[in-house]
């Protein structure tokens, strides 16, 4: 496999007082040259923190507590000084931020935007136009009227496809986005999607999903990592998980997706509200929220085990072979 990164062991704590959140908790991951993963949860599960890290900026007063983020197979990113970490940042690993649109400086027209990113890695302006043009084709946008726009004279899809336009400008082999279609209707969202998948296939780029909503992104996708609590309570194939989702967690974020057509009562949402992270005990963080609770999840976590199905598991129900136990 051409792995183009991978995270180890990766841990994330913030401070609070005398007391400390584990925001993420010895998260481990890698993806593939080529390869689309998801990292799905509620708000406040740690996928978007994950993302901040991969670039070393996790918000303040965050501390990367331990763990590794080692691209292209090189040294632990974390280590490295800022020259050699700026070479990876936009021009092998880009980002396109949580409602990227309003990311875009209202007061300039994109083409001095386009020229900005330009002077600061260092590549011709010209040159930086004309990729700006192919690019905005690539996402089905004039690009004469939207180079010449300020973002206001823009709809919020095109804003938003006008920020991915920006991620690949220096031709990244990663790209991370938060969330990426949160802000826009289900037609735009659509779009957006479709023309992601078609560039990863076209460009053998890498992409990594931050999302609470896993139907969103079920069809571009390969694999999905499910947190909760900052930890991953399981990972697998994306058909795999939605068909047949593992842990009662994914269940539960499966179960509470609504169909477009039939009866809404087959609906099932999660109940109870995410854990408080400054509250977590020594067992299972999803144990008062499960309907398959038993006594030992409130005194273990559970590891993670692989099932016969491929997906792993981090889950009670399950024995250390991945045989499913009856409770």
């Amino acid at each position: 496999m051409n792995e183009v990164l991978s995270v180890r062991g990766l841990t994330i704590v913030f401070p609070m007082g005398h007391r400390t959140i584990r925001a993420v908790d010895n998260v481990s991951f890698s993806i593939a040259k080529g390869e689309s993963i998801a990292l799905v949860g509620e708000s406040g599960s740690g996928k978007s923190t994950i993302a901040f890290a991969l670039f070393n900026n996790v918000p303040q007063p965050g501390i990367i507590e331990s763990g590794e983020i080692r691209y292209f197979q090189g040294g632990n990113f974390l280590e490295m000084g800022q020259a050699s970490q700026r070479q990876v940042f936009w021009e092998k690993v880009s980002m396109v931020f949580q409602a990227a649109q309003n990311t875009l400086n209202p007061l300039l027209r994109i083409r001095r935007q386009v020229e900005d990113i330009a002077q600061a890695h260092h590549v011709n302006k010209k040159v930086a136009i004309d990729k700006a043009r192919e690019l905005l084709s690539t996402m089905y946008l004039d690009p004469t009227r939207v180079l010449d726009a300020y973002p206001h004279e823009l709809s919020g899809g095109m804003k938003q496809r006008v920020s991915i336009a920006l991620a690949l400008l220096l031709d990244p082999e990663i790209i991370v986005l938060d969330e990426p279609t949160t802000a826009l209707d289900v037609i735009s969202q659509a779009s957006v999607l479709k023309i992601l998948n078609e560039i990863r296939r076209q460009r053998n780029i890498s992409l990594i999903f931050i999302t609470h909503d896993i139907s969103v992104i079920s069809q571009v996708v390969d694999r999905v990592l499910v947190m909760y609590a900052g930890s991953v309570v399981e990972s697998g194939l994306v058909q795999k998980i939605v068909r047949d989702p593992s842990h009662p967690y994914a269940k539960g974020l499966i179960g509470s997706i609504p169909p477009l057509v039939g009866d809404l009562s087959d609906v099932h949402g999660l109940r109870g509200n995410p854990v408080n992270l400054l509250s977590l005990s020594g067992g299972c963080p999803f144990a008062d929220r499960c309907p398959d609770v038993m006594t030992r999840c409130r005194t273990d976590r559970p590891l993670m085990r692989q099932l016969s199905t491929g997906n792993a598991v981090a889950c009670h129900l399950y024995d250390a072979e991945g045989e499913e136990v009856r409770t």
